[in-house]
């Protein structure tokens, strides 16, 4: 518990936080980039997603493949952000 408050402590600090954000910053550019080219070039074709009242929505084969791949990567509610 203490080590928590410690760590916070430590992220809070203006200069902890501008050196961790100067490493996290290309890293994440790096992921987000790589991820969206992955998002780009892999379509799922039939899928089936969890709905919340507990049905099940099937695209079929050949049917909505755009939409399909949508929410296979983003899920149900990455339709529309």
């Amino acid at each position: 518990m203490i080590g928590t408050r410690v760590l916070k402590r430590w992220r809070e600090n203006y200069y902890v936080s501008n050196a961790l954000a100067s490493i996290a910053k290309p890293m994440y550019l790096i992921s987000h980039g790589l991820s969206l080219g992955i998002q780009r070039k892999v379509k799922k074709n039939s899928i089936a997603i969890r709905l919340p009242n507990g049905r099940t929505l099937r695209f079929a084969r050949d049917a909505g493949v755009d939409l399909a791949s949508l929410l296979f990567w983003k899920g149900l509610y990455g339709f529309e952000p």
